[in-house]
């Protein structure tokens, strides 16, 4: 399945931001001398920056399905790996776009508990509709292998998750 680049900006902004925070942090420093002052005003805004870039860059990052599991690539380096077997659920959800007021639909993966040994930073994965190319296409191979591996699915109405056999396209 494909994904839709918004363009540099949307990938790199945050970390731009957080970066141009941490050389203003610098210069400030050298300048004055002076550490306890700017550390507490810049510090937070600089991981921000930085934890908002990794953040959106993990909701842009091309989604893969196999036969092994889901992927997030960027780049061509896989920076999330869930397999079927370590799946613990996939949750369908709809939320209302700020930006241009349309409602699309989302699915989060949410992993087992795994051992120390195979340790990954994210334990979940979302992918959103208003970011994939075809995205019926995508729920239907989804729950093709969510049939295959018995995982529980769960689709949120009226305020509560409510389990289901399959994943659906058209939420209402």
């Amino acid at each position: 399945m494909s994904v839709r680049f918004q363009g540099i900006l949307d990938i790199f902004g945050p970390w731009i931001l957080g970066l141009s925070f941490f050389v203003a942090w610098g210069v400030a420093l050298i300048v004055d001398h002076k550490i306890g002052e700017y550390f507490f005003i810049l510090w937070p805004l600089i991981w921000s920056g930085f934890v908002g870039g990794a953040i959106r860059l993990n909701i842009i990052a091309e989604f893969v399905v196999s036969d092994v599991g889901i992927e997030r690539k960027c780049f061509g380096w896989t920076c999330l790996r869930i397999r079927w077997s370590d799946m613990k659920a996939v949750r369908e959800y709809t939320f209302n776009s700020a930006a241009d007021k349309t409602k699309y639909s989302a699915i989060k993966f949410s992993r087992k508990h795994l051992p120390f040994s195979e340790f990954q930073l994210a334990r979940t994965t979302i992918v959103q509709e208003k970011y994939t190319d075809q995205f019926d296409e995508l729920v239907d191979l989804l729950n093709k292998y969510i049939t295959m591996h018995a995982i529980r699915v769960e689709l949120y109405r009226s305020g509560q998750w409510e389990p289901t056999r399959r994943l659906v396209t058209t939420l209402t």
